[in-house]
């Protein structure tokens, strides 16, 4: 979307490409409608954006948290 364009001119995005979603398909209200949970299961709704004076060498998502996965991370401030 726009505003994602927006933010990722000037931050880096930390979630790893291979999550397609941050929804939690298990708790999401809409998970027993076929048409919009296929439509959720590739929607990424949360992010973790970087400066550069920051890396997230590892990073992941956890389910069974709400309708959101929720982000773990490891942060680490970059030498200067």
């Amino acid at each position: 979307n726009a505003m994602y364009k927006k933010f990722i001119a000037k931050y880096t995005d930390a979630i790893p490409p291979e999550y397609a979603s941050s929804l939690d398909m298990a708790f999401h209200r809409k998970r027993n409608d076929p048409e919009v949970r296929a439509r959720l299961e590739t929607y990424m709704v949360d992010y973790l954006f970087l400066t550069p004076s920051y890396r997230a060498p590892t990073v992941r998502l956890q389910s069974g948290v709400s309708d959101h996965q929720a982000i773990v991370a490891t942060l680490e401030k970059n030498e200067a």
